[in-house]
């Protein structure tokens, strides 16, 4: 959970909760979290530039997300960010290809 305060914005843990981490897995467009959460030692920022999301059936990929999660909890945060490639490439042949 997130408080804002005097302009501020802090993270609030309910009281008893274990301290969650919060793993971003993604390229530029994971970016943003390294400037609000870079200093906490509890933030996991990990490169996954140009990957698709059909990139994580690759074993290697696949491989490299587990070793980076080993040690991870149920109450740690995970993001995926990255399928961008699929966006950003596949739009716009479909578009190309229903336009008449």
């Amino acid at each position: 959970m997130l408080a804002l305060r005097a302009g501020r914005v802090r993270a609030c843990r309910p009281q008893g909760a274990a301290e969650a981490r919060l793993y971003a897995f993604g390229s530029s467009s994971c970016e943003l979290f390294d400037y609000i959460f870079g200093t906490s030692s509890r933030y996991r920022s990990h490169w996954a530039s140009g990957w698709s999301a059909r990139g994580f059936l690759k074993a290697e990929n696949r491989n490299y997300v587990l070793a980076c999660l080993k040690g991870a909890s149920s109450d740690d945060i995970i993001f995926l960010q990255y399928g961008n490639v699929d966006v950003q490439f596949n739009a716009a042949h479909r578009m190309r290809q229903n336009v008449k």
